[in-house]
């Protein structure tokens, strides 16, 4: 859910656009005529901490060498000022002859100028210019994301880096990680290493079966936490939130089979099919076990993710898990309970 009411489109904005940015800004006028760029050397003026992003982004855009200490002939003056009047991700880009200006009240600002800005850029035979105009802009929504599934396949990190520079480039600013379900656990945790060695991989003498095509040879991975620190400050930079999916209680089969005498109970004779046609993919909400299991997990969660949530999924916890297990019935009669889907809100609850 998004807090802020969505803003109507108007009609035009299905129309051509008038110049080459995606996605297309609230308002453009153009002005006519070209800024041409010697040698892609451009003199910052006005930079401060809130533009470093943007500034950074440009460089990598065009090129390291493109900012020049002091304005010569010979460069172009990019202006940055700061407008509090403006919105959290709201930008002013205005593309003159004397230069370009970028207005911004905050450091989202200043960066989705940069990158409207960078996909103006127009290079021929060595010429480096832009379209003059101005542009007023400020995102239609203000949940803006991309979820990537690496259970069910694994991706590396440099494949999630791409991603991530795509995503910005489109101004998207959320990331959901999807890093645990059924087919695979990517996400190490202090205190529970078979997690990782035994749940983050499939095959055909692996604890996990193939899947989705993985093949009998040795599949998967996971990530070191290095390699998450590394991606979500590569999407800080980026002004992007990764937000963690850990998948509870169902879609836990991973889990379960990496560790299987903590989080079975051997009395269970519940009779349940999960529309992936698993039968042991549940977790047990009246273990203590599950709970100690838990709290491990989400404590790694917070210490490497700096963002607001983590998201627990929830979802397809079949008909028939939990009334055969001895633990759970105990469960329902201690808290009074009338079915076991309130074992499920008891769990959720918790985490």
């Amino acid at each position: 859910p998004v807090d802020e009411p969505t803003a109507s489109i108007a009609t035009d904005t299905l129309s051509p656009s008038p110049c080459p940015i995606i996605p297309r800004p609230q308002e453009i006028s153009i002005h006519g005529g070209r800024l041409r760029i010697t040698a892609c050397r451009l003199s910052v003026v006005g930079s401060t901490e809130a533009t470093h992003s943007a500034e950074a982004w440009l460089a990598e855009q065009l090129a390291p060498a493109c900012f020049v200490e002091g304005a010569t002939a010979t460069t172009v003056q990019l202006r940055f000022t700061h407008r509090d009047t403006l919105g959290p991700e709201a930008y002013e880009l205005r593309i003159a002859a004397g230069g370009i200006d970028v207005l911004a009240g905050r450091p989202q600002g200043f960066f989705y100028a940069a990158v409207s800005l960078a996909q103006l850029v127009e290079i021929d035979t060595g010429t480096v210019s832009l379209p003059q105009l101005s542009i007023k802009d400020h995102p239609r929504f203000a949940y803006r994301g991309f979820m990537l599934d690496c259970a069910r396949h694994f991706h590396d990190k440099a494949t999630i880096i791409a991603l991530l520079d795509h995503m910005a480039r489109l101004k998207l600013n959320h990331f959901h990680w999807h890093l645990t379900d059924d087919e695979g656990w990517r996400l190490p945790v202090a205190g529970l290493p078979e997690l990782t060695a035994r749940g983050a991989w499939r095959g055909e003498h692996e604890a996990l079966a193939p899947q989705f095509g993985s093949g009998p040879e040795r599949y998967g991975g996971y990530y070191r936490r290095e390699d998450i620190r590394e991606i979500v400050a590569f999407a800080t930079r980026r002004h992007i939130t990764v937000t963690p999916e850990i998948d509870i209680p169902g879609h836990s089969r991973a889990a379960i089979r990496a560790q299987p005498d903590l989080w079975q109970e051997p009395a269970d004779a519940s009779d349940y099919t999960s529309v992936q046609l698993y039968k042991d993919n549940v977790l047990n909400p009246a273990l203590p076990g599950t709970y100690q299991f838990l709290e491990q997990v989400l404590d790694e969660v917070c210490a490497l993710f700096p963002g607001r949530y983590v998201h627990i999924g929830g979802d397809e916890v079949p008909d028939g898990v939990w009334e055969g297990s001895p633990t759970c019935q105990a469960m329902l009669a201690e808290h009074g309970y009338d079915s076991v889907k309130d074992l499920q809100r008891y769990l959720l609850e918790h985490a």
